[in-house]
Formats: C-alpha cells, structure tokens, sequence
C-alpha cells in the first residue's frame, strides 16, 4: 500500500465501518465478520481453490525430482534352446547357458540441459501464484456476496419494522374510521378505501417477508448452515458520511488488487512458457551405471558374476517438425494476450473506485434530502390527523399522508443501504480486506 495520506485515511475509515459491527454482539448472534468468516471457512470454493494450490505445490516437489538420480532395479530369466556349441579335440563345449540369469541396479543421473529443468520449475512455481492470489479473489467475492446477503436481511427487517407500523396505524385508522361512520360523520365508502389501503401494505408486507426468506437462505448458503437453522444476525445500520477523491484509492487498489496480481501473474506464467519453449530442444548431457549379477561367462558360464557399465549419454534433438518454434510463438502470443488482459483489468479497477465513491457522494446528497421528506412527512400526517378530527380533511387525504411518511422512511432505509454497500464495495474495488 502506498503510504499516502488520504489513502491511509479512507482505509482507517473503512475499517473502523467494517469492525465497529462486532460491538455489542451476543453469543448467539452473528455480526458481519463472524458471517464473513462463517463463508470463508464452510465455502467449498474456498477448498476448491486451496486444493489447486496444494496440486501447485506437488507439481513443484514433482519438478524438483528432476534434480535427483533415478534409481531402478530389473531382473530377469531366459532359457534358450538349442544351446550353441562346438567341438575341439574331442571335447564340446557350450557358448552359452541354458538358464540365463541377469539382475541389475540401473542410475542415471541429468547432468547439464542447458537450464531446461529451472524453466520448467519457474514456470510451475508461477502457477502456484496464480493459484494463491486466485484464492484471496475467491474469498474477496465471497466475502462481497456475504456482506450483500448479510445487509440485505438488515436492510429488509428495518423495512418490515416501518411496514409494520404502517399496517398498525391504518388499522388503528380503520377503527376510527368505522367509529365515525356508526356516528353517522363518515361513509362506508372510507372504510372501504382504508381497508383497501391495509390490504395493499400487507401485500407489501408479504413481498418482504419473502425477500427477508430468500436472503436468509442465501446467507445460510454462504456461511455453510443447515436450512432450517434459526438465523439470528446484528450490525449497525448507520449512514457512514464522506466525501471521498479517486486517485489515491486507484492507485492503492493498483497495489492491493487480487485481480491485477493474478494479471501479473499471468505474464510472468506466459514469460516462464516462453522460456521453457525456447529451450525445449537444446542437448542433454546424462550419466548411466549399471552393477549387476548374471551368468553366462567363460569359463563357467553357470556361475553368477558380478558385472558394470558406465558412461556419458549425449543427446541432442536434431528435428521434431519445427516444434519448438511453434510452441514459443504460441508461448509470445499468450504473452501478448496477458499484456492486454492486464491493462482490461486496471481499466476496470479505476472503473470500480470511480463509480463506488460517485455511488458514496450520491447516497450522501440524497439522504440530505430525504431527512427534509421525513420530517414534512411526519409534520405533514400530524396536520392531517387533526385535521381529519375535526372533519377539515377527507379521509383519502390522511391516507395518502400516511402512505407519504411510510415512503420517505422507507426510501431513507434505502439510500443508507446503499450507502453502507458503496462503502464496502469502495473497500472491495480499492483491494482492501474484508474480513480480519
């Protein structure tokens, strides 16, 4: 991270966001970082994706085998028949022997390849990063959609409170409605437009309830929890205020992001490659010794002796069809490809920081603005209900300044929801952790 000011503070910001959620947590509960960590430990991407490091990592030690001499044992037996022979001086003797028996221990040892063993190393030890920094991608993703799922249901329940209380006051409403119109000061007809007005809100109600569901089974997905298991969460819904600039956050997310290490990590794969092709068809220098038993020797050629060879093996690929050459132009042009795979990424890095702060700075001025709509709202039904009392208004105008107030509050939950998901979004676009 670069050591700029405003970028330390925007971090220490969203930081002090993402842990001020733990205070006050009781042990049955789940705050924001024990959903993350619930995600990042149950997820079985997470252990997909751990699991191709750990291949990463034996296919290293497989390359690091290459090293070492290779060591191997063989034994075998033949009976040949007819022996040959031949005769001198009235005596005959054998060439060979029936039963041939021969066991060996067979080395050979890579000693020069003119750096063909470390290209091929570098170039998995490369994936290897890939694997690590596709990991921390992997939990930033699911950190993000547990952070959504997790506010989501926050977000839902406060709506439901203000539901609630609406559905409350039309029926308190109603009652008094149904008291004027047996006093003879009002008609059947503003009963029926205010039970109208409480079948509406609870239809409302019913479509929360089934967001509030489907969240829930989301975030139980996410943090590996049985479906029917009672889901108790709790965090601070809370407008975060600031007025945030770009270009220290982007170059933060520069040196921070998963996406442009494992971009980098790509070029250094596509380099490695080229390497490798380059010197796929150099000469090899080996060593080869053999010690062994087998019979078969004059002048007893039925006892077991001991026996050995050694010697220096050259090898040198003289034509393969060009190969070589085709596999390095395709190793550069997957080279050229992660160049511009890179420069896409950082692109919509920048793209990321920019919209998530313009997203902060918007909630910020909508909120300025929706505070005002609450507050004439609630002044506004206050008027209303007196007025109503006294019969200066009709009873669809109290309705529609309860169904105003009902709006306003419900439209500032939702700019603090969005405000609270920019903040974390900005957190997620500059590259910054969201879990501890």
């Amino acid at each position: 991270m670069k050591n700029t000011f405003l970028a330390l503070l925007v971090l220490i910001v969203l930081s002090h966001h993402t842990h001020a959620q733990q205070v006050g947590v009781s042990a049955d509960s789940i705050d924001i970082n024990g959903a993350i960590e619930l995600t990042l430990k149950n997820h079985p991407s997470i252990k997909q994706a751990s699991g191709l490091i750990g291949t990463a990592e034996a296919r290293i030690k497989q390359q690091n085998t290459s090293y070492s001499p290779e060591v191997e044992a063989d034994a075998s037996y033949e009976r040949i028949g007819p022996v040959p022979s031949f005769e001198f001086g009235g005596l005959s003797a054998k060439l060979y022997p029936e039963n041939n028996y021969d066991a060996h221990l067979n080395i050979r040892h890579l000693l020069y390849d003119f750096g063909q063993r470390d290209a091929l190393r570098d170039l998995t030890a490369s994936y290897k990063a890939s694997a690590e920094d596709n990991l921390e991608i992997i939990k930033t993703n699911l950190a993000y959609q547990t952070v959504q799922a997790f506010y989501s249901v926050l977000f839902l329940r406060q709506s439901l409170i203000v539901k609630d209380e609406q559905i409350a006051d039309l029926n308190g409403h109603l009652k008094v409605t149904q008291a004027k119109v047996a006093s003879g000061t009002a008609t059947d007809f503003d009963v029926s437009t205010t039970e109208v007005r409480v079948s509406s809100a609870l239809n409302q109600r019913t479509d929360i309830m089934n967001e509030i569901n489907k969240q829930e089974i989301l975030l139980r997905s996410l943090m590996g929890l049985p479906e029917a298991s009672p889901l108790k969460i709790t965090g601070n819904f809370n407008f975060i205020p600031g007025n945030l600039k770009a270009d220290s956050l982007i170059n933060v997310a520069m040196s921070q992001r998963g996406e442009v290490k494992l971009a980098h990590d790509l070029q250094t794969s596509a380099d490695k490659q080229i390497a490798a092709a380059r010197l796929s068809d150099k000469p090899t220098v080996s060593l080869g010794a053999t010690y062994g038993l087998k019979n078969g020797y004059i002048p007893n050629l039925d006892v077991l002796r001991g026996n050995w060879t050694a010697g220096l093996i050259f090898r040198y690929p003289i034509y393969n069809g060009e190969r070589s050459r085709y596999q390095t132009e395709e190793a550069e042009a997957n080279f050229q490809s992660s160049l511009a795979h890179t420069s896409d990424v950082e692109l919509g890095i920048k793209s990321e920081v920019s919209r998530a702060i313009s997203d902060i700075n918007a909630a910020q001025a909508q909120l300025n603005t929706v505070k005002v709509q609450v507050d004439h709202a609630k002044r506004a039904l206050q008027r209303a209900e007196l007025q109503y009392r006294d019969g200066i208004i009709s009873n669809l105008d109290l309705l529609d300044a309860q169904t105003e107030l009902t709006e306003a509050r419900l439209s500032e939950l939702q700019i603090i929801y969005k405000n609270i998901m920019s903040r974390y979004q900005l957190q997620r676009a500059a590259g910054d952790r969201l879990w501890k």
